[in-house]
């Protein structure tokens, strides 16, 4: 039986095992110990602190009539991943974005001393080149194409979350695991209330295990610890415009401006909608610093930035029907070289204007005279639970960083999360496989427990 008046109470040789945190690493594992370990949902609580689950992975349906909208993670990071294994599996399109990242990495020559630190999400001086050049290994490891899906992020919450409603509680934010000698644990949740079990999974944000929301008695590892402080988790700011019409051209996935108040763009076409005719919407992403920049305006003043800075983009050039801008003339090379598309995407070359959909024009109407709407969403103040974005390698990372993070305690305290992810983190698909690494240590350390109590050897955790 299980109570919640006191851990002495527990007496089941059945395992009970508590998971911390809603988001995907914690549906993974919660979903992995039932459909692949054989666990009954009886014996499994998640625990989240909002009010919905999902962690990083925000829908909208308001913004846009019959559209999904991803307010946090968005991005599909390669082709050779579990999140894009699962995405093929269920069927659901994907559209692959091109990138041509001048100052970010990309490979048009850096312009930019900040550029890259939009990317890992952290000014460079608090960003430690070793733990940049590891992470930079993903790219080797899951792909270097980028996608997005025709829905949403929320596809992956419902799908890992399916049949484990009954285990869920949310608005539940935990304020004390404490194991005894005998490595049964007690949750307490921040109004009184308390869950008990035989393993706790912590898949808590980066922020809420370096800002102690959460007292772990025996205190963890100095080792983990240590760790906690040589990862950092980056604000982010989504600045997102909608078009009732579309003014750019259709192949124009994205655009890195480096030096301005949006560092970064990409672009959505979102054709027979009920808001009628062809919905346009422009992502503006920032990180670390300059998302800081854009969240020191009010959200009135940062959409209007955001506006005036895609009007003096684009302001005066020319494009190809299903090709690019023009306007320095490299454009047709640098997409043949860089992308594989082909130079005939980008004729006919007949003059005609804009609206007329054929060959090459002028860019008649700016950016602005379409705009209907935008909205502006920080991941560090309207996400108090999570308080960031994703997470970068501080000053003092090294290899053995993200084993540390990953470290289980005693065989009952188990931790999953994008930054517990090795090789690669800062991704969705990094925090699903951590969820699966941290129900794979859970199942391995129940069966180790059932045969030291068959055997009579069970012994007590110090």
């Amino acid at each position: 039986m299980y109570s919640c008046s006191g851990v002495e109470t527990i007496n089941s040789d059945k395992p009970r095992v508590i998971l911390l945190g809603g988001g995907l690493a914690g549906l993974r594992c919660a979903q992995q110990l039932v459909t692949e370990h054989g666990l009954s949902t009886e014996n499994i609580v998640l625990l989240e602190a909002s009010t919905r689950i999902g962690g990083r992975i925000r829908t909208d349906k308001s913004f846009i009539e019959g559209f999904s909208l991803d307010l946090g993670a968005e991005l599909l990071h390669g082709d050779q991943t579990s999140l894009y294994r699962l995405a093929e599996e269920k069927g659901w399109k994907m559209e692959e974005l091109i990138s041509l990242a001048q100052g970010d990495g990309g490979p048009l020559p850096a312009d930019s001393n900040d550029g890259y630190a939009n990317t890992v999400g952290a000014a460079l001086e608090d960003t430690s080149l070793a733990g940049t050049c590891y992470v930079e290994h993903e790219w080797d490891v899951d792909g270097d194409r980028t996608f997005v899906l025709q829905g949403s992020l929320g596809q992956v919450v419902d799908e890992l979350s399916a049949g484990l409603e009954s285990c869920i509680q949310t608005d539940w934010p935990v304020s004390k695991v404490e194991f005894t000698a005998s490595g049964l644990a007690t949750v307490t949740c921040r109004d009184g209330r308390i869950e008990q079990g035989t393993h706790v999974v912590s898949a808590l944000p980066l922020s809420v295990l370096q800002d102690g929301d959460v007292e772990f008695v025996p205190p963890l590892p100095e080792a983990k610890l240590a760790a906690f402080q040589h990862m950092g988790l980056c604000s982010i700011v989504k600045v997102i415009l909608k078009f009732d019409r579309r003014v750019l051209p259709p192949l124009l996935h994205g655009c890195i401006c480096s030096e301005s108040f949006i560092p970064e763009f990409w672009f959505r076409h979102l054709p027979n909608l009920p808001e009628g005719g062809y919905t346009m919407l422009a992502v503006g992403f920032a990180a670390g610093p300059r998302a800081d920049a854009v969240t020191s305006v009010k959200p009135k003043e940062a959409l209007k930035k955001a506006l005036d800075q895609l009007d003096d983009m684009f302001r005066g050039r020319k494009w190809l029907e299903g090709g690019g801008c023009t306007g320095k003339g490299d454009w047709e090379e640098t997409v043949e070289v860089h992308t594989g598309i082909a130079p005939e995407h980008c004729e006919p070359r007949r003059e005609t204007s804009v609206s007329g959909g054929q060959g090459e024009g002028t860019l008649a109407e700016l950016p602005s005279s379409a705009y209907v709407g935008g909205l502006v969403h920080d991941w560090v103040k309207d996400e108090p639970f999570v308080r960031g974005g994703y997470c970068y390698p501080r000053i003092g990372f090294d290899e053995t960083t993200h084993a540390h993070l990953a470290a289980s305690v005693n065989g009952t305290l188990f931790f999953a999360g994008e930054h517990t992810n090795t090789p690669t983190g800062t991704t969705v698909h990094a925090a699903i496989d951590s969820g699966d690494r941290a129900a794979s240590g859970v199942l391995q350390a129940v069966q180790r427990a059932q045969k030291e109590r068959a055997s009579g050897t069970a012994a007590q955790i110090p």
